[in-house]
């Protein structure tokens, strides 16, 4: 667990199911990750997901970001480790629209990068994100990620940018 001021970063667990549901299969907060995910495919991916979080060496860890004051669930971040590298992870983050746009997702990414510096022995932490999401390539400038190249997926003609931040 991560706690700050106003949030803490709890590992994703057995009775956050609903809550992962809540926000893999809605179209808006999906729109810049992938295809909003059904019930059948939520479920099969949250156990999936813990299972990877629960071997001796993670390939995934997922945090629910809580509100410290009401326990309310307001988002989930994460990291998954490069397959070819240990010590390089990819950091994503979604959090419900309400509370875009308040520094919380800044915060809650601030500090498990952090966490992945001091404590997991990562030397760098990767982000990719489509170039229209405005939001999200503004937080990764401020959080000092260097912008490393832009390309297009497979069968796609939407341009992603890549970030990195290197551990000094």
């Amino acid at each position: 667990m991560i706690k700050l001021k106003e949030l803490s970063l709890l590992p994703l667990g057995e009775d956050d199911k609903e809550f992962y549901f809540k926000i893999y299969s809605n179209q808006s907060l999906m729109q810049y990750v992938t295809a909003p995910l059904t019930r059948v495919e939520s479920d099969k991916s949250f156990y999936l997901t813990l299972k990877k979080m629960s071997q001796p060496r993670p390939v995934i860890i997922l945090n629910v970001i809580t509100l410290n004051k009401t326990k309310e669930k307001i988002g989930i971040i994460g990291l998954r480790w490069n397959q070819s590298s240990s010590d390089q992870v990819e950091i994503g983050i979604i959090l419900l629209e309400e509370y875009q746009g308040t520094g919380f997702a800044y915060a809650a990414k601030k500090a498990l990068m952090q966490e992945a510096f001091d404590n997991l022995s990562i030397k760098k932490i990767v982000a990719h994100c489509e170039k229209n999401n405005h939001a999200a390539n503004r937080a990764n400038k401020k959080l000092c990620f260097n912008q490393v190249g832009q390309y297009t997926e497979k069968n796609s003609s939407i341009v992603k940018i890549k970030w990195e931040k290197i551990n000094e």
